[in-house]
């Protein structure tokens, strides 16, 4: 029993440590309306060259500006995502679908979610396959000059302490009906 509770504690320790979604330096392609175009990459200088919709994912940089410069998107390895209003004016009006995909074979994203509220417009997410993700922008305030909107990814396979604590759960349960009997 002792040595039940001790590969408990040990699986549940290793889950916690791991807070990243997204692997740092992995490769990021990005679509802006379907073109490849729309979008410039940090790896490309933000220049318009072939390729440059397509970044590693770097923590503390802008990963991509919109060509005509109205916006910009970050993204963090712990899943965070930054839409970045660029125009001065805090609203990006019109419509604007971003895709992302991510080059990371281990990613089986579950959606995402904003973070608090919107003054005006619409953010939508929809999960296109385990490792792409579809942003659609429509006529967003952004509550300020060059404020940002915030969103979470989520990961659709359970953390390993998520597991362990069912496992855990399982165990136990089965322990107690044993010892009822």
């Amino acid at each position: 029993m002792k040595a039940i509770i001790l590969l408990a504690a040990a699986l549940l320790s290793s889950g916690a440590a791991s807070a990243a979604l997204l692997t740092a330096g992995s490769p990021v392609t990005a679509t802006l309306n379907g073109s490849a175009d729309g979008l410039l990459g940090l790896d490309h200088g933000y220049q318009p060259e072939p390729g440059s919709n397509t970044t590693a994912l770097t923590d503390g940089d802008i990963e991509f500006i919109a060509a005509d410069f109205s916006f910009m998107l970050d993204l963090g390895s712990d899943g965070a995502l930054r839409v970045y209003d660029n125009t001065g004016t805090g609203l990006l009006d019109g419509l604007r679908v971003v895709e992302l995909s991510f080059a990371d074979a281990g990613l089986h994203l579950g959606g995402a979610h904003l973070l608090g509220a919107l003054p005006g417009g619409q953010v939508g997410f929809e999960t296109l396959g385990p490792q792409s993700l579809r942003i659609t922008l429509q006529d967003v305030q952004f509550g300020g000059a060059f404020a940002s909107v915030d969103a979470q990814l989520a990961n659709a396979v359970p953390e390993p302490s998520t597991a362990a604590l069912v496992g855990l759960g399982l165990l136990g349960l089965t322990l107690r009906r044993r010892a009822n009997r």
